[in-house]
């Protein structure tokens, strides 16, 4: 089980705060203490309920408990393993694009395809609340702009392997055992 322990930070004098360049705004600092930091895809899977082949859609940002979150829609083309409960899920993320953080993945964008280690949300334990969050805000990997492999665009700094390529990602070896 992986908890996140979050503090937002975005007080003291103007001089403190990072800015959003060009904006003129000021962005949220997000920070977090892991439980756990993943070594393998394995140890990663063993976390998830389902690893998905996905590309995200649009988003909506929401409060909870006061911290930003972004809730992103995203169209599974492929269960890469376990089961697909549908083909179109919502995934909360914390944070939005105001928020810098490198203890958590960067927020999904719109049209761009990823692998993503999920399981489901639960405010409650036992409540289902229909979203799923990626495992320890570490499973989830960006197509590169080439095509030619999934970079990793998760928080922290986990022992998993930066990239995988695309054949391997999508063949049908690829979490197999």
């Amino acid at each position: 089980m992986t908890a996140i322990i979050c503090a937002l930070s975005a007080c003291g004098a103007p001089g403190n705060q990072p800015q959003d360049e060009g904006a003129g705004k000021t962005a949220v600092v997000l920070h977090a203490n892991r439980i756990k930091e993943y070594r393998s895809l394995e140890e990663l899977k063993r976390d998830s309920t389902v690893v998905v082949r996905a590309t995200a859609g649009d988003a909506t940002v929401e409060s909870l408990n006061g911290i930003p979150v972004t809730v992103t829609t995203v169209k599974v083309s492929d269960a890469r393993w376990g089961k697909l409960p549908l083909t179109t899920l919502s995934v909360l993320q914390m944070g939005d694009d105001t928020v810098v953080s490198d203890d958590f993945a960067q927020i999904l964008k719109k049209g761009s395809e990823y692998i993503m280690f999920l399981k489901p949300y639960h405010l409650v334990p036992g409540d289902n609340t229909g979203r799923y969050i990626v495992t320890g805000d570490q499973g989830v990997y960006a197509l590169d702009d080439q095509g030619a492999g999934y970079q990793f665009v998760g928080g922290g700094a986990p022992q998993l392997p930066a990239s995988i390529p695309y054949g391997v990602a999508n063949s049908s070896r690829f979490l197999a055992g």
